[in-house]
């Protein structure tokens, strides 16, 4: 029988369900093989684009992996095309930082970014515009919706539309709220966030992928850090876009762009060509990675 190739959409003990357009699924198990590659343990992916031999009753065995575009760890996930990074008006407050880094993690596996401002029915317009002044700070689209009101749900709809999307951001912004919006047959689990801490609790306990209108996107548990020490760069600048335009123009070709003189960069900050609060997340993001290149050494 011939293979047929398919998405793997989510894995559940040992098995993985196979996803072939514009609706089938198969529920495989994994060759042999594929586990001695990587030392007994699972080699594939959610997200992976796999060839499997479909058997009876919509079981089959996956047969080859087919190469990556990209593999993200934290959430793990294969070939993704765009991320759409998260926050919330309130309950829990916009982690500025927190979102720096996911468009960072983005920007390294060469990932499109847009920027969801959730729960925009829980702040006044004033609030609203202050949070919007901070948005305007970094160089991507931001949409801002409810997923109470259904305000902002259309535009983030059309923006799904031919990407494998991946919602990335802190427990209690929303996540589920919003994909259940738009997929209310899911009835995705959802959390109240604590009033103790104001933080959200983890509702998804997996990584899978849920078709969604000429597109996917994936569900992940949610996550507060995210790893910068696997990316063999000697500077996260380059991922930094907004940064781009000014540091060929550094005196130094090497510029860290914190204490070299004549540095094109800092000289952009102080002109606020570049935002201060961004160029802080910069340098946080630098250290940290000096710090984890001192840890291998």
């Amino acid at each position: 029988m011939s293979l047929k190739q398919g998405r793997l959409i989510r894995a559940i003990g040992g098995f993985f369900d196979v996803y072939i357009y514009p609706g089938e699924i198969y529920r495989c198990q994994i060759k042999g093989k594929l586990k001695q590659k990587n030392k007994g343990e699972t080699y594939v992916k959610v997200g992976d684009l796999v060839e499997f031999s479909p058997g009876t009753s919509g079981q089959g065995i996956i047969e080859n992996i087919l190469p990556r575009d990209n593999c993200l760890q934290r959430p793990e996930v294969a070939n993704v095309s765009q991320l759409i990074s998260v926050i919330s008006a309130r309950n829990p407050l916009p982690d500025w930082n927190l979102l720096s880094r996911h468009l960072v993690v983005a920007e390294s596996n060469g990932i499109k970014s847009l920027i969801c401002l959730n729960k925009k029915d829980l702040v006044t317009n004033n609030e609203l515009k202050e949070i919007s002044e901070t948005l305007n700070m970094y160089p991507y689209k931001a949409i801002i919706t409810s997923a109470l009101s259904g305000e902002g749900m259309d535009e983030l709809k059309d923006a799904l539309e031919n990407h494998i999307s991946v919602f990335s951001g802190s427990s209690g912004v929303g996540k589920s709220s919003l994909i259940n919006t738009l997929r209310p047959d899911l009835n995705l689990e959802t959390g109240e966030v604590s009033e103790k801490g104001k933080r959200g609790r983890h509702t998804t306990r997996r990584v899978e992928i849920l078709p969604l209108n000429g597109g996917m996107i994936v569900d992940t548990p949610g996550f507060s850090k995210l790893d910068l020490s696997g990316n063999e760069v000697d500077c996260p600048d380059i991922f930094f876009p907004e940064i781009l335009p000014y540091r060929a123009n550094c005196k130094f070709r090497d510029c860290y762009h914190k204490d070299e003189p004549k540095c094109s960069v800092k000289e952009a900050v102080e002109e606020g060509l570049i935002s201060e609060m961004r160029y802080q997340h910069y340098l946080s993001f630098l250290s940290e990675m000096k710090n984890s290149d001192k840890k291998r050494m």
